[in-house]
């Protein structure tokens, strides 16, 4: 066996074995934090379970909630706490935070945080001073697609939906997206979640936003609601501008197609009259020679 592939194989089985440490020691350093992880989608409730070992009434006693170590979250201080009017709570936590007060005696020092946003992803210790046990939870919130441009600079707001003239193809909708940066996705949808096919026009110079036009037909729904959505995938932003189609558009374009009709119908007999006549006088002169 070759220097270079025994220097392989011991390579090999150190690296197995390094990474068989790494996870070991991941496991016990999980197991002696004690870490309840909690996940949940943005714009719900989170619970984070905390009760001490013994089980005592709470009531009387002192416990502490912090976020990543220094955030204060909910403080409890022997029936005073953030929700009847102690302060020094972070202010991203005030009005959001509350307790089980009929579980206190019970030994539960579990909180809810309402109406979750990404940014309460991070780690919660649950802490009591006097017993010196500390409770770690980890709360994961995942963000959902809606509208953030009250948030977020990026979050693209200025979408104008139009409606053009009609034709025998459908009623055209037309949306426009002006200087939107990540670059979206655009398009028609009808009441129901059906996408329509479309034109799509996007325009950019240079580094700088993107100005889109997106151009659909659309047919006839029982609501005639049509929605233009935008959707920034990469900052979870999704905005939708909704338009009423008038009856009046959609008989339009069932006249167009109408007359469309009629015409060929007109065609087809005036073509088919003429090739009898044609075929009549060749006849006629035929029988005359």
């Amino acid at each position: 066996m070759r220097v270079s592939e025994v220097l392989r194989f011991f390579l090999r089985i150190w690296t197995k074995t390094l990474l068989l440490s790494c996870c070991l020691c991941a496991e016990l350093v999980s197991s002696a934090a004690g870490l309840d992880v909690v996940p949940v989608l943005e714009g719900s409730d989170a619970i984070l379970n905390c009760s001490p070992s013994h089980k005592a009434d709470l009531r009387s006693m002192t416990f502490d909630w912090k976020k990543d170590g220094k955030l204060e979250v909910f403080l409890y201080d022997k029936g005073r706490h953030y929700s009847n009017g102690r302060r020094g709570q972070d202010q991203r936590f005030q009005g959001r935070v509350s307790l089980f007060e009929d579980e206190l005696r019970n030994g539960n020092a579990s909180i809810r945080i309402r109406d979750t946003r990404v940014g309460d992803s991070g780690t919660y210790s649950c802490i009591f001073p006097s017993q010196d046990e500390r409770f770690l939870v980890q709360l994961v919130v995942q963000p959902v697609f809606k509208d953030r441009s009250s948030e977020n600079r990026d979050a693209i707001s200025r979408v104008h939906p139009e409606i053009l003239d009609a034709t025998e193809a459908g009623v055209p909708l037309k949306c426009e997206v002006e200087g939107a940066f990540p670059e979206p996705q655009v398009w028609w949808e009808d009441d129901g979640g059906k996408r329509y096919e479309a034109v799509r026009k996007p325009r950019r110079q240079g580094d700088g936003p993107y100005d889109i036009t997106v151009i659909a037909n659309v047919t006839r729904t029982a609501s005639r609601l049509f929605s233009c959505v935008v959707v920034q995938k990469e900052i979870h932003h999704e905005i939708r501008k909704e338009i009423y189609v008038p009856e009046k558009m959609f008989q339009v374009c069932e006249d167009h197609t109408s007359d469309k009709v009629t015409w060929l119908v007109v065609g087809g007999v005036i073509g088919g009259v003429s090739v009898g006549v044609i075929v009549g006088l060749a006849m006629t002169l035929l029988n005359n020679r």
